[in-house]
């Protein structure tokens, strides 16, 4: 089962700093510090299946295995059947067996390969100890209080970190952007800690290392999921072969994040997935939300409620195209007034607000949406040319621009290939009669236009205008 949150997407003129430092670091720490495990593994398991072990230990596990009646030893034993490094692996991941193993409860001193197993499993972990996981990875069974951060660093493997980060940036960016930078960087930081200290708690015997920032993502998630309580969030989910996406309460989906792990804690079988840790996370991350909500004053509920709002003015907008479809003008204009009033730089409202108003030409509503629409540097140049068209058209001409705005569109429209519309908006400013700077930079624009279409004879005319007001 997956389900992430497709909530928010990233705003760079807010980035997320901490969140893509995380994974910056992540990154670099896996393809340099940790480049070498990969060929430190293989010459571990080498050794492994080179030496007596497997002979001695592999046997004795698969009978442990039966007596503790474990529900996946059959599916475990159609895989060794083809590759038998799976079940070396099972056996690694086996913390409950491990630590007996290591202690002598499985392979005991009267067994008659008791010395050369000893020798043997020594050196087969000297092999393994080389590589990272062991140096800063969290071993319970002989942890030291740097590991509890280190191993949020390091990764078993490639789409281990992928799928961590991936992760991280669906729930950290939204995370970070509601509480801040730093106050995200150290909830981080303690969630990673308690998701450690409850594996740490529940292993103290296992010497296999945790790696893995899965625990401090998981109180990242918590802390999304409650951060955002009863709003609807959308999320993609795929169990089996089943995907699709829901919106859903965020707080929900963290009791269903909690199940899943409780799920895979009693029923999934041996593991290298510290689903413990997760837990961990998840109620730290769950906590801290809480804690933030109550007393954090720099808390950024307007980017919390965005989604939701978002959703509302998205709901409006149909409403009030729908309205506008079936000529019931008044209300359509009164749903995108409303909108417009709320956020006067949404260009899609404003476009709609002047195609209703232009129902009911000349209205007081059509020349404030055309003036402002026209006002805009932003709208291409294009659409611009179609508001001013249909401005004029409905109105008769009567349109309510100024003088100096008028000779920037005209200056506009000939730039952008409309030099008719543009030589149209010269012509009825020269007949006002009065004196306007520019107008004979905006007559050569217009003439040049002409001599780019190919009209030598328009362009002569426009070039004679322009001498006219030099």
């Amino acid at each position: 089962m997956l389900i992430i949150p497709l909530e928010r997407a990233i705003d760079w003129r807010r980035p997320p700093v901490v969140t893509v430092l995380l994974v910056l670091i992540n990154a670099v720490v896996f393809f340099g510090y940790q480049a070498g495990d990969e060929e430190r593994f293989e010459r571990a398991a080498d050794y492994y299946f080179a030496s007596e072990l497997p002979e001695i230990e592999l046997p004795l596990y698969l009978e442990d295995l039966e007596r503790r009646r474990a529900p996946h030893l059959d599916r475990l034993r159609r895989a060794t059947a083809e590759d038998e490094y799976v079940l070396l692996f099972a056996m690694e991941s086996d913390r409950e067996f491990m630590a007996a193993l290591r202690e002598s409860r499985i392979v005991t001193v009267d067994h008659p390969q008791y010395a050369l197993w000893q020798g043997e499993r020594a050196a087969f972990e000297q092999h393994l100890h080389a590589a990272s996981y062991f140096r800063y990875g969290l071993v319970p069974q002989k942890a030291e209080p740097v590991t509890f951060v280190t191993h949020m660093f390091l990764h078993g493997d490639l789409g281990h970190l992928i799928g961590n980060m991936v992760f991280l940036v669906l729930a950290g960016l939204a995370v970070e952007l509601a509480l801040g930078s730093l106050v995200y960087a150290g909830f981080y930081l303690i969630g990673g800690l308690a998701a450690a200290g409850l594996f740490f708690a529940f292993n103290l015997g296992s010497a296999v290392p945790m790696v893995g920032a899965s625990g401090a993502i998981s109180a990242v998630m918590g802390l999304y999921a409650i951060l955002y309580g009863r709003r609807r969030i959308r999320f993609f989910y795929w169990v089996l072969f089943y995907f699709n996406y829901v919106k859903a309460p965020a707080y929900i989906m963290f009791i269903l994040w909690l199940g899943h792990e409780f799920y895979q804690i009693m029923f999934g079988g041996p593991s290298n997935v510290a689903y413990l840790a997760h837990v961990g996370g998840l109620l730290a991350g769950a906590l801290l939300a809480l804690g933030a909500k109550a007393w954090l004053p720099g808390l950024n509920v307007a980017f919390l409620d965005a989604g939701a709002e978002q959703e509302r003015r998205k709901t409006a907008f149909a409403e009030g195209l729908r309205l506008q479809a079936d000529l019931k003008i008044d209300q359509a204009l009164a749903v995108f007034e409303d909108l417009h009033r709320q956020a006067p730089e949404d260009e899609e409202v404003l476009t709609q607000l002047f195609n209703a108003a232009s129902l009911k030409p000349g209205s007081a509503l059509q020349h404030y949406a055309a003036t402002r629409l026209l006002a805009r540097a932003g709208l291409p140049v294009g659409q611009s040319h179609d508001v001013f068209r249909r401005y004029l058209q409905t109105t008769g001409g009567k349109v309510k621009l100024s003088a100096p705005a008028l000779l920037r569109l005209a200056t506009r429209y000939a730039k952008g290939g409309f030099p008719s519309t543009a030589q149209g908006i010269l012509g009825a400013l020269t007949r006002r009669g009065e004196p306007l700077p520019g107008i004979a930079e905006a007559f050569l624009a217009v003439g040049e236009a002409w001599r780019r279409q190919g009209d030598e004879q328009r362009s002569a005319a426009c070039l004679h205008q322009a001498t006219k007001f030099q």
